[in-house]
């Protein structure tokens, strides 16, 4: 038993410390050339993120677009319900994505800001390590009073600190590419270091009798310790150049601790101490900000709508058939509709996509502009001119149909019979009787509403018993008028 403790302890030891030890490519930097392509990798890993996804966000914005183009084109009220909630649906994705986009965006903005700028500090640094100060042959000059001027001039060491930049996959033998989950400490070079890095230049001047030997100080302190000897015949100026000093870059912590729950440095505490631990804090907020992640119009299932609450809601309330039920607290009603929308949509990926991305993006849908309507396929309508000219078309011609058919619902207008009225006319309220058509109504007798003569023609004699809701048309005096005008 002890033995079984021992070795599960270990096991999980040594898982801990898997899953806590740092990126290897991180690790294997040793030099500012690795550095620089460690940095690189980096800057792009932070801006790649951010390309995808505002590429997604940009193909999910289009493709709500063209479902409701085609919902307002959707003849079938079914259909239409169910294309309407796909892009509210979508629509409330793409918003919460475009708020969790724009926080990540100012971190790995703010990031690559500062990686960029330590790789401007190695790559300039790079640059100065392979020039090295000579005395010049000639062009040394003196004033006419003690002054001596050394002419020096730049030349190539051949002696760069980076001929070339190494693979990222050359950096740790263990691994290829970088493993940015494990990252925790980056392994960066300091001013101080990157200076070290250039050729530090020592100037000899053999123009001395006798010097006292000092520890290196001011340059006055120095020439103080010599005498000038008293001919100048043998006088030489040398230049030479140091080794250059230590240039490895040291480990500054991005996460306090390795499992990264809280970042090394805190702006509200403390102002980072270098440029160095700026950049490792910048890196730790951007990799401790929620990633953004758009929908892919061609990665949704029918099983997966069916799980939204807007997609649930807006079916429910647009589908006659579905209107009444109760989802919120009668979950069989709930699993009735989610059976529906999950059949509905295609109940898996490539079913979905073939009715609702593929298919309804080769549709023709109409537009209009000018005395000119044309159609073309769905995918072809992107510009805000063409999605205006086709919705306000696919309206237009909505509004026709409904003010035709309002038209034809609305009641015929009827007449009163000439013969019938004079029937009625002047009669007291005992003498108006129901059965000869008349009624006393408004303090006269007047012929009864609904026993009136269809407004085609009035000497056919048909009466027409519309209801209450039809008006009247009083004969009379348009007889009159006709008798005028005679």
């Amino acid at each position: 038993m002890i033995a079984r403790a021992v070795s599960a302890i270990a096991l999980l030891t040594t898982t801990l410390q898997a899953q806590q030890a740092n990126d290897p490519v991180a690790q294997g930097v040793d030099n500012m050339c690795k550095e620089q392509t460690y940095l690189l990798h980096l800057s792009s890993h932070l801006s790649n993120l951010l390309t995808t996804v505002q590429q997604d966000q940009a193909a999910l914005k289009s493709q709500i677009e063209k479902w409701e183009l085609a919902a307002a084109a959707e003849a079938d009220t079914k259909k239409r319900c169910l294309l309407q909630a796909l892009a509210l649906d979508s629509k409330a994705n793409f918003d919460e994505t475009a708020t969790t986009l724009a926080k990540y965006r100012t971190a790995a903005t703010e990031a690559e800001k500062h990686v960029q700028r330590q790789i401007g500090r190695l790559q300039a640094t790079a640059e100065l390590s392979k020039f090295k100060l000579e005395a010049a042959a000639n062009g040394h000059t003196q004033t006419a009073g003690s002054t001596l001027n050394v002419k020096l001039s730049a030349a190539n060491s051949n002696t760069k600190i980076c001929t070339e930049l190494p693979e990222i996959n050359s950096i740790a033998a263990q691994t290829a590419t970088p493993q940015w989950g494990k990252l925790h400490t980056l392994k960066l070079s300091s001013n101080s270091t990157i200076l070290n890095a250039i050729h530090r230049p020592l100037l000899g001047i053999k123009a001395f009798q006798s010097c006292n030997a000092v520890g290196p100080g001011n340059l006055e302190a120095a020439m103080g310790s010599c005498a000038i000897i008293g001919s100048l015949s043998s006088a030489a100026v040398t230049l030479t150049n140091e080794p250059r000093a230590n240039t490895q870059p040291t480990d500054v912590k991005v996460f306090k601790t390795a499992d990264k729950n809280a970042c090394n440095n805190d702006r509200t505490t403390a102002k980072p101490a270098n440029e160095q631990e700026e950049l490792a804090l910048a890196v730790c907020e951007t990799f401790s900000t929620p990633k953004p992640a758009a929908i892919k119009p061609t990665s949704i299932s029918g099983a997966q709508l069916k799980q939204s609450t807007i997609v649930l809601n807006a079916v429910r309330n647009c589908d006659p058939d579905y209107s009444d039920l109760d989802i919120e607290d009668n979950p069989q009603n709930k699993k009735k509709l989610e059976d529906y929308v999950e059949q509905a949509y295609g109940k898996d990926i490539q079913a979905f996509s073939e009715g609702y991305v593929n298919k309804l993006n080769r549709e023709q849908t109409p537009l209009r502009i000018g005395k000119q309507t044309t159609s073309k396929p769905r995918s072809s309508v992107n510009s805000a001119a063409d999605r205006a000219a086709t919705l306000s078309h696919l309206e237009g011609q909505k509004i026709k149909r409904e003010l035709e058919a309002a038209k034809k619902a609305a009641p015929h207008p009827a007449v009163v019979d000439p013969a019938k009225e004079a029937k009625c006319q002047g009669k007291p309220q005992g003498e108006c009787k129901e059965e000869d058509g008349c009624e006393f109504k408004e303090g006269k007798c007047q012929v009864k509403e609904g026993v009136k003569v269809d407004g085609g023609d009035s000497k056919t004699g048909t009466t027409n018993t519309t209801g209450s809701n039809s008006f009247v048309i009083n004969k009379a005096p348009l007889w009159l008028a006709f008798l005028i005008l005679a």
